[in-house]
């Protein structure tokens, strides 16, 4: 992640660093938006001086992401339903099972990011 994270634009597509000797296509195998979302996220905290390894930053970016996706859901469902409905939303968001499973430190693949874009996009269609 690291060396991703130094790269720009499509130079991350193949990395010739890993699997040697033949190498790893990194479009083929991993969303480049999962990436680029931790590397932005790191970019900016430490932008704001808050100076964190690229490996803390993928541990914690489905907690992160997670949190944001109660707050949309609650965001969402207050639009549809009302304040309670969607403090309720929100609570039965943060308790399902298979979601806690995909937004624990250190899951670091993109559904937790998936789902708060999706909730979130909702959201912004309906407002």
């Amino acid at each position: 992640m690291r060396l991703l994270v130094n790269l720009s634009g499509c130079n991350f597509c193949y990395l010739s660093v890993s699997r040697y000797p033949l190498g790893r296509v990194i479009g083929g195998t991993v969303y480049p938006g999962l990436t680029l979302t931790a590397g932005t996220l790191w970019w900016i905290l430490n932008s704001l001086n808050i100076p964190l390894s690229v490996e803390t930053v993928c541990v914690f970016t489905a907690p992160i992401f997670s949190a944001f996706a109660s707050w949309a859901t609650y965001l969402l469902t207050k639009e549809v339903k009302g304040p309670g409905a969607g403090l309720t939303a929100a609570v039965l968001l943060a308790m399902v099972p298979s979601y806690i499973s995909r937004s624990v430190a250190g899951s670091y693949d993109n559904e937790a990011v998936a789902i708060f874009a999706l909730i979130f996009t909702f959201y912004l269609y309906i407002k």
